[in-house]
């Protein structure tokens, strides 16, 4: 299906996303409007909506939405469309519908801590802690045979994406939530009052 979003302009910003029956899957677009508003003849910006960096560059046809190329290895290449975002908002909002949460988004800017081996190995465990320091979200995730000297990086969210895009599906859970991946599967979610909450929930990235 294809979004729109009419501008004072006259101008429509335009963007074929899945084609889903939840509403609210799709609301991240209408947060483009006034950014898409202000774009002047022949700009460029780019802008954050929580952990994803898309890209708005306005043309003699009207604007175009582009987003970060998740599958390449230069973090700062767009690519036209925004379908990989797309499938990843519309994730988290079946999540949060799932656990009848209200999200705490990342920023792509913020900063969280993962292990050497969580980027080697297929499953991980993460958990949200409460921060004082507002670059950090406050996720730590490590392998599941990690050891208690394994090192560890720390990393933006969108640099996160472009290594991982599976695991932006669950950086919404608030503070004090953990999640488990095999892969691009999102096993389970524990709140956190320990009770695990199975999802099964695959993101083909």
């Amino acid at each position: 299906m294809k979004l729109h979003l009419r501008l004072p302009s006259g101008k429509t910003l335009s963007a074929e996303v899945a084609d889903r029956d939840a509403p609210d899957d799709h609301a991240w677009f209408e947060r483009l409007r006034e950014p898409a508003a202000a774009l002047g003849p022949g700009q460029s910006i780019e802008l954050a909506l929580d952990w994803a960096v898309l890209r708005l560059e306005d043309h003699a046809d009207g604007p175009r939405l582009l987003e970060p190329d998740y599958a390449g290895t230069e973090l700062d290449r767009f690519v036209p469309g925004v379908a990989a975002t797309d499938r990843v908002f519309g994730a988290q909002q079946a999540l949060m519908r799932t656990l009848r949460l209200t999200p705490q988004p990342v920023g792509a800017e913020q900063y969280l801590r993962v292990s050497a081996a969580a980027l080697r190995q297929v499953s991980v465990v993460g958990h949200r802690h409460a921060e004082s320091a507002p670059e950090f979200c406050g996720w730590q995730i490590v392998s599941v045979d990690t050891d208690d000297d394994e090192p560890f990086g720390q990393y933006r969210v969108r640099e996160l994406a472009h290594l991982r895009l599976a695991w932006m599906v669950a950086l919404g859970l608030p503070v004090g939530w953990s999640f488990r991946y095999a892969g691009h599967t999102l096993i389970d979610c524990v709140a956190p009052d320990g009770h695990t909450h199975a999802m099964r929930l695959s993101f083909d990235a």
